[in-house]
């Protein structure tokens, strides 16, 4: 605001008002910018603050127990603030999911959280899987619609990610949960996950 303000301040001393109009127009180009400038560099913040807590999440694992669990807690406070400015944003509603359950053990909170990240944007295929396993493991404080989601949320993983759904599944053991799934749901996808996991 301060550089619009000044710029609009400098022309009123040294513009004259008879300016010929293709100065005139210059002039409101250059005020049009400054404004946008002002506009967008206002949200950037949560933009920038999403990118720092991503980074040092990132990072937190050559930390120690001790260090990642004070990192853990900060980082949920500022995921928090960030979102109370832009709150249409899945991954910082993901991260803020998982904040909670790390550092606050409440899975209620954490699955307010994943809730969000699903509502802002129930098909964004980077997410899925990670969120199916998570509401997989939030399941004992959803209500029975939100437990029915379940096999919708795997089918659409792995329609979208089969190979990290796949690998994701078999490290937590949840194979046959997402076979019962498709089987279910889509013949075509439960041959598919019948052929890729039959050797594991």
């Amino acid at each position: 605001m301060g550089t619009t303000v000044t710029i609009m301040a400098i022309t009123k001393i040294t513009t004259p008002t008879d300016l010929p109009q293709p100065a005139l127009a210059v002039l409101a180009v250059l005020l049009g910018v400054f404004a946008c400038i002002n506009v967008f560099s206002s949200m950037t913040p949560s933009t920038d603050a999403n990118e720092r807590i991503e980074k040092a999440l990132n990072q937190s694992d050559k930390m120690d127990l001790t260090q990642r669990a004070a990192l853990f807690n900060d980082l949920r406070a500022q995921q928090e603030v960030s979102l109370q400015k832009n709150p249409a944003e899945p991954f910082a509603w993901a991260r803020l999911a998982y904040f909670r359950l790390v550092t606050q053990k409440d899975k209620e909170a954490a699955f307010a959280a994943l809730r969000m990240s699903d509502f802002v944007s129930p098909n964004d295929p980077r997410q899925l899987p990670e969120r199916a396993a998570m509401w997989y493991d939030l399941r004992n404080v959803e209500d029975e619609s939100q437990q029915a989601r379940q096999d919708d949320l795997w089918v659409k993983a792995y329609r979208t990610q089969p190979g990290i759904t796949r690998d994701l599944t078999a490290q937590k053991g949840l194979l046959n949960d997402v076979a019962k799934a498709l089987q279910a749901q889509d013949a075509d996808l439960y041959e598919k996950w019948q052929r890729t996991t039959s050797g594991r």
